[in-house]
Formats: structure tokens, sequence, C-alpha cells
């Protein structure tokens, strides 16, 4: 008698554990899910906020060319076969999930780059970014990064003044 109470004792207890673990799992999907959500929406508001800083940069631009330069007699002129240098554009470039040592490796690697005129970095684990000071687009920033870089990151999004990456 006392084996068969036993018996039923530890079953009860069993199917309570298991009935406790499956909740504890449903749980932990749902905030799994709740991240990925929050992810997402922060590479949407970075890739938001790289296209209205690239906007912001060309409209500086545009109203620069409205307004007349200042001439200074005592200046000589400028040789006429001097071209101007493009316009940097600001690139903003997001990652998510990166270490702080590989994303110094980035801005490193990125500031080595021939059209790049300066970054700054913010870091944060679930999203950094680096602002880059380019004269040329996005896609052409991506394209001149080293292989090794390219490779540790998945590419998530190129486009106006934005690069968003992950880490894989």
């Amino acid at each position: 008698m006392k084996a068969s109470l036993l018996i039923l004792s530890v079953l009860f207890i069993t199917f309570n554990v298991q009935a406790q673990v499956g909740e504890t799992i449903v749980k932990v999907n749902q905030g799994a899910a709740t991240l990925n959500q929050g992810a997402s929406t922060i590479t949407n508001t970075a890739t938001a906020a790289g296209n209205t800083a690239t906007a912001l940069s060309r409209s500086v631009q545009l109203i620069k060319g409205f307004i007349p330069e200042k001439k200074d007699k005592d200046k000589s002129k400028a040789a006429p076969d001097v071209v101007a240098e493009k316009p940097a554009n600001v690139i903003v470039l997001t990652i998510m999930n990166v270490d702080y040592n590989n994303l110094k490796t980035v801005e490193e690697n990125v500031k080595s780059l021939t059209n790049v005129k300066s970054t700054s970095k913010k870091f944060s684990t679930a999203n950094s970014t680096i602002s880059i000071e380019y004269t040329g687009q996005a896609d052409e920033l991506w394209d001149a990064l080293p292989e090794t870089v390219k490779t540790l990151f998945e590419l998530k999004a190129l486009g106006d003044g934005t690069i968003a990456l992950e880490k894989k």
C-alpha cells in the first residue's frame, strides 16, 4: 500500500513538473518573439534616422548653392584645372548583436577606406551604430569593405545612407 502511494506521489509530482516546464517554454518563446520585434523596430528606426540624415545633408548642400560666395580681393583665383571635391554623405552603419571589439574593428576598417572623411561610433550590445562621412553611396562603401569584415556579418539592409548588419 505504501509503495502504491509512493508511486502515485512520484507520478503526480512528475506530471506537475512537466506542466510547469511546458508553461515556462511557452513564456520563453513569447519573450523571444518580443525581443525579435524590438530588434526589428530598432533596425527600422536606424534606417529612418539614416534616411533623415541623408535628406538633411542634401538639403544643406542645396541651400549652400543659393548663398553667394564672399569674394576676397586679396586672394588669388584658383587655377582653372582644379576640380572641386565631391561633398561627403553621412552613411549610418547599424550593427545588431556586436561586441565592442568587433565594432572597433569595423570602424578601423571603415576609416582606412579612401573616401571616408570621418567616423563616429555609438556602442550598444543590441544595436551599435557608426556614422560615416563618405564621398560615395552606401553600396559603394559596403563593396569597398574588406571580405574579412563582410564575412563576420549578415547584410540586412542597404539603401540611401544606411547599411544594416547583424553579427553572424
